[in-house]
């Protein structure tokens, strides 16, 4: 008889830390609580991939932009704050919590986005919120961008952020050049495209917002939980006699298979798997029963029947089922409570006797999957306005 494991990954608490130079000055009366003690910084940025530009920054008020990266690393950052279990009834029934989420957050990403590809819709409140017309920069609309930014300006003239993440597929690339262009026409202070393609970045990109948006002082907790818990999963996987031996196979919602690039690239070889496909290509039935894939991964927001991913037709081989979220696997603080869960659903239960200092300890992890460079330099003097 053919076993099926299947497990749903679910969004799980993660506390963690991390060191870094940064901090900014105050604003004119956000809600974030880094007040007068924030220094200004600075960061460095491409349009092209290959010319870096030096922003001077400081600690903004509200967020406008596409993706649900930074929404989420921002809700963890709250959680943090407010000593909240992210995603939890208390969480969500926290009115402080609440209210400064949907202020910060003001607007871009659609709302049905974000309630079909996160858990953070009940934290919204469309009347509050600046909703844009894409999740996808190069398809936002200019004027609507625009507009959405002057709107969460305000007569109040809040300090506003536009943000974007920065991809280098021709197919998918924004004209960056024209969008901070357009947004700080509309009153933005900056623009800024965050480059995320493996868990170095993705633990740099968190603090990143964290600064941003006045934050810092809860980063190294969040951060340092996060690496302690990744570490715990290098150690248990490695010690494992599958680690290396084990294909997988990950479909899209459209029925193609995830290409291995970027974060899934990274979380699969990570977790010692072997991807069947390398390319995103259409869902062969025949193709994917002859290789027998050992782990078969699909989205929790994947509609589709059973037939329809092709399931119904998996029955001659053991092999384990794992629903993703699609949030956890991007570069926010989701991603690593996703790989505790891939590998508990793979490798069994996840050792937690590791401790940061171990961690930090082994070079080899250490430098390869945690000790990320800050993105942000503290400077001494305040930057112009």
């Amino acid at each position: 008889m053919v076993d099926i494991k299947i497990l749903a990954i679910v969004a799980v608490v993660a506390v963690v830390g991390a060191g870094c130079a940064i901090a900014f000055t105050h604003n004119n009366g956000g809600s974030s609580d880094s007040g007068d003690e924030s220094p200004a910084f600075t960061i460095k940025q491409t349009y092209d991939g290959t010319n870096y530009e030096t922003l001077s920054l400081k600690k903004c008020d509200r967020l406008v932009g596409t993706s649900t990266i930074y929404m989420t690393s921002i809700y963890y950052l709250l959680c943090q704050k407010y000593n909240e279990v992210p995603y939890s009834d208390a969480a969500l029934n926290n009115k402080d919590l609440v209210n400064e989420f949907q202020f910060v957050v003001a607007g871009g990403t659609p709302l049905n986005y974000i309630k079909d590809n996160t858990e953070l819709y009940p934290y919204f409140d469309s009347s509050k919120y600046f909703e844009g017309d894409s999740a996808s920069l190069k398809s936002y609309d200019s004027e609507r961008m625009m507009r959405n930014v002057a709107d969460a300006v305000g007569k109040e003239n809040y300090r506003v952020l536009f943000m974007g993440s920065y991809v280098t597929s021709a197919s998918m690339a924004a004209d960056y050049v024209a969008v901070r262009a357009n947004v700080k026409s509309a009153g933005a202070v900056e623009a800024v495209f965050p480059e995320t393609t493996d868990f170095l970045s993705s633990f740099a990109g968190i603090q990143l917002v964290a600064y941003l948006f006045g934050y810092e002082k809860y980063a190294d907790a969040l951060i340092s939980g996060l690496q302690k818990d990744l570490y715990n999963v290098y150690k248990t996987v490695n010690a494992s006699e599958k680690y290396g031996n084990l294909k997988c196979y990950w479909e899209g919602n459209s029925g193609k298979s995830v290409k291995m690039s970027g974060m899934s690239k990274s979380i699969i070889d990570f977790l010692g798997w072997n991807s069947i496909y390398s390319k995103s290509v259409q869902q062969d039935t025949e193709d994917i029963i002859s290789k027998q894939p050992d782990v078969i991964i699909f989205y929790t927001n994947d509609t589709r029947s059973d037939a329809e991913k092709g399931l119904t037709s998996y029955t001659s081989w053991d092999y384990t089922l794992i629903n993703v979220d699609m949030g956890g696997i991007t570069a926010t603080p989701k991603f690593v409570p996703s790989i505790v869960n891939m590998c508990k659903a793979v490798y069994g239960p996840v050792s937690d006797t590791y401790t940061l200092e171990q961690a930090k300890a082994d070079t080899t992890f250490w430098n390869t999957y945690a000790g990320f460079t800050s993105p942000v330099t503290l400077v001494t003097e305040e930057p112009a306005s």
